[in-house]
């Protein structure tokens, strides 16, 4: 079945064994998801049973599918997929855009594809069969991954974009596996997520891990990072969640430690919810000048999202994911190495990279205020520098300034990043 919108499922958290008693009295969960591959359909366990009756909505989530292989899906693994769904009485399923197996060998183990145009169509066509079989609509997740191919054509963003556009399936978006790519592979998380139809989104995955030897891990048996926390609140500026579902594979804490976390993800995406209600609220009642002092989805008002270092109201905002330095003023982004100035265009209009928009408006990572020209420092862990620019036309040149001396129309204090310094460690799991 193609997919005509996501089912707003709440918060929710992965639901096995060990904890299943836990799960089922924990407060604060709106749905759970369960590995298919460890349902029996026939004979439910009395947990998932118990869940079922007072309506709390169960997905199952597929790992073994293959839906990046060469071979087409196993009739039988979908067949147990589309039986877990109708005895759960569930609202979607998911699975993994990965491979796992070829022929007669099983990997064990979720195993990125080559980001190619060939690899788009086989995985779509894959999709589509998968669809064709499954009684409720299919998400499709991003994994974790510890390696890249060689001679790749597409970013990650523009590759799940390509298959969603394909099939029509859901988006299952893993902001724990973007940091994964982020630290073992160097792909920018803010990047995917400009290039994703979120649109298409169907929930989300938060989960924790660990660095080991330069490498981060995604385990499932760490407390959530502050990194990933942060990426709930940047992707809840830029589209409504439907779903966040924390997930956890071993080493369970106490239930209090459970519920904590959980209601740290809902404090991160509450925090994303509120700057992009204020951002499209300013927008809507006071015009594109509005707009364009409203801060963007990668910054926030007042050391906005997750204290990501962000100008105050009336300023754009400012990301400073992966930054040594502090946050500074409007039209900044403050990432890794390198910086460079843009200046406005005729009328106004700052730039600034690919996330650049009109007058600092809210697609624009980091654009300047009315008037103003943007100014980027583009992966840098030091301290960035403001912007000054003239007001809503003539040339709209750009300057540097000390942080905090920014002059344009919608100008506001300067707010410090608070915590784009954790430690990015680095992962791989799903």
């Amino acid at each position: 079945m193609t997919a005509a919108g996501a089912p707003q499922l709440g918060y929710g958290i992965g639901w096995r064994r060990p904890i299943d008693l836990t799960v089922e009295r924990l407060p604060g969960v709106d749905f759970v998801e369960a590995i298919a591959e460890n349902v029996d359909p026939r004979r439910l366990f009395p947990s998932l049973r118990a869940l079922r009756e007072r309506g709390t909505p169960v997905v199952p989530h597929g790992v073994s599918l293959s839906l990046g292989g060469a071979d087409r899906p196993d009739p039988a693994r979908l067949a147990h997929l589309a039986a877990c769904a109708q005895a759960l009485g569930s609202p979607l399923v998911s699975e993994h855009i990965a491979f796992t197996r070829a022929g007669r060998w099983d990997a064990g183990h979720l195993i990125p594809v080559p980001r190619t145009w060939d690899t788009v169509a086989v995985v779509a066509e894959n999709v589509r069969i998968a669809q064709d079989q499954l009684p409720v609509p299919l998400a499709l997740e991003n994994i974790a991954p510890l390696l890249a191919w060689p001679g790749e054509e597409l970013t990650e963003g523009q590759f799940l974009a390509e298959i969603a556009a394909r099939t029509g399936a859901l988006l299952l978006v893993d902001v724990a596996n973007l940091h994964t790519a982020h630290v073992n592979l160097g792909i920018d998380p803010h990047d995917v997520l400009r290039e994703l139809p979120l649109e298409r989104l169907g929930y989300v995955h938060v989960a924790g891990g660990v660095a080991r030897d330069g490498i981060w891990h995604d385990t499932h048996t760490h407390p959530v990072p502050p990194p990933v926390l942060d990426l709930l609140t940047t992707l809840a500026t830029r589209a409504h969640l439907p779903g966040v579902l924390l997930e956890r594979d071993g080493a369970y804490p106490r239930d209090a430690e459970l519920a904590a976390e959980l209601a740290a993800i809902r404090a991160a995406a509450a925090r994303g919810q509120s700057l992009r209600e204020a951002r499209d609220a300013a927008a809507e009642g006071q015009g594109p000048a509005a707009a364009a002092a409203a801060p963007g989805p990668d910054g926030g008002d007042a050391g906005g999202p997750g204290g990501r270092g962000s100008g105050a109201h009336g300023a754009a905002g400012v990301g400073a994911y992966k930054a040594g330095g502090q946050g500074a003023a409007r039209g900044q982004a403050i990432r890794e190495d390198a910086a460079a100035d843009v200046p406005g265009g005729a009328g106004g209009a700052a730039a600034l990279g690919p996330g650049g928009g009109d007058a600092g408006g809210p697609g624009g990572r980091g654009s300047g205020a009315h008037g103003a020209a943007g100014v980027g420092a583009y992966r840098t862990g030091r301290q960035g520098a403001a912007d000054a620019g003239t007001g809503a036309g003539a040339g709209g040149s750009a300057v540097h300034a000390p942080a905090g001396d920014g002059a344009g129309a919608g100008a506001g204090a300067d707010a410090p990043g608070v915590h784009g310094t954790g430690p990015l460690g680095p992962g791989a799991r799903e």
